[in-house]
């Protein structure tokens, strides 16, 4: 069995199925911090890229009927993010 070293771990995914889990669950009152704090913890990660992470949200606010709040919100979060050297 291989281990797989934390650098290897797609952060981005693994943020995006946090904030989807967090849509799901967006009647509790601190879903915004919540989804905050992981989209922090992702930028804190070496591979962090702004843009794509507002691709990603963006991507799934076109493609999700549900949610659309959530998913309005996480893109005016992320709007602001200046761009690194993707």
């Amino acid at each position: 069995m291989r281990l797989i070293r934390s650098s290897q771990i797609d952060r981005l995914k693994l943020c995006m199925d946090a904030l989807r889990a967090l849509a799901i669950q967006s009647a509790d009152p601190n879903w915004y911090l919540l989804a905050e704090r992981e989209i922090t913890q992702y930028l804190q990660s070496p591979e962090a890229s702004p843009q794509k992470l507002r691709e990603a949200i963006d991507r799934e606010a076109e493609t999700s009927q549900d949610y659309v709040t959530f998913w309005t919100t996480m893109q005016e979060l992320v709007s602001d993010l200046q761009p690194n050297d993707d």
